[in-house]
């Protein structure tokens, strides 16, 4: 077990660097990758591949990557094309972030853990959601294959689906029967970055003999 982890944060979302903050202030340390650099004549390979290199330059190995699936506004008329879109484009990062990673993470012998966060809307669905659905779904799938291939590598390979937690912007109120949830919820309260970054180190430590799994991070909203 990894008692101080060093990990690649991935992810252009707007609570994107207080995670990074919180994962810090709990023992990690953390390389925040925003892609906003990126040059016009970039393709998508090289952008990932010069960031994983940035990456583990910065830290001197990683030992497990944080991938955030991008936030989504709710649409009550979802565009059929934004639906596809959204959904190869967070496939893509993912599958390329991981190419650009396994074999560094192969070479440096660690036991590494890629872990990609979500919404619950991506494992239960979510009214008006269809876009942020599909594409977490993709990514719920991909992370199950990941797991089997990497494996052999040492690499495990989970999902944690969040549910309501403070700071992050899904675009929308909550509903009348959103708010309402929060007084069946097993803890009655809404989460904030510090939970969500708790979980992840649980995961990001090591030690867990856990790959392939979808964990709920959610206060028992879906049990």
């Amino acid at each position: 077990m990894v008692s101080h982890p060093r990990i690649w944060l991935l992810g252009r979302e707007t609570y994107a660097g207080a995670l990074a903050d919180m994962l810090a202030a709990q023992g990690a340390t953390v390389h925040h990758s925003e892609e906003s650099d990126a040059t016009n004549a970039e393709s998508a390979t090289e952008r990932l591949e010069r960031s994983a290199e940035a990456a583990h330059a910065a830290l001197g190995g990683i030992d497990a990557l944080v991938f955030l699936d991008r936030m989504r506004q709710a649409s009550a008329e979802p565009d059929p094309d934004r639906v596809l879109t959204e959904t190869i484009t967070a496939s893509q990062r993912l599958f390329l972030a991981v190419r650009a990673l396994a074999p560094r993470m192969a070479k440096d012998g660690v036991e590494g853990n890629v872990i990609v966060i979500c919404d619950d809307a991506a494992s239960s669905g979510r009214e008006g959601f269809l876009a942020g659905s599909a594409a977490g779904g993709a990514l719920i799938g991909m992370s199950k294959c990941l797991a089997k291939e990497l494996g052999r590598y040492r690499i495990a390979v989970n999902v944690l689906c969040h549910g309501f937690i403070e700071g992050i912007d899904t675009g929308v109120q909550l509903t009348v029967h959103e708010q309402m949830l929060f007084k069946v919820m097993g803890l009655a309260r809404q989460g904030n970055p510090g939970h969500l970054a708790a979980n992840i180190l649980h995961l990001a430590r090591g030690g867990h003999w856990m790959t392939g799994q979808v964990l709920r991070v959610d206060d028992g909203l879906i049990i």
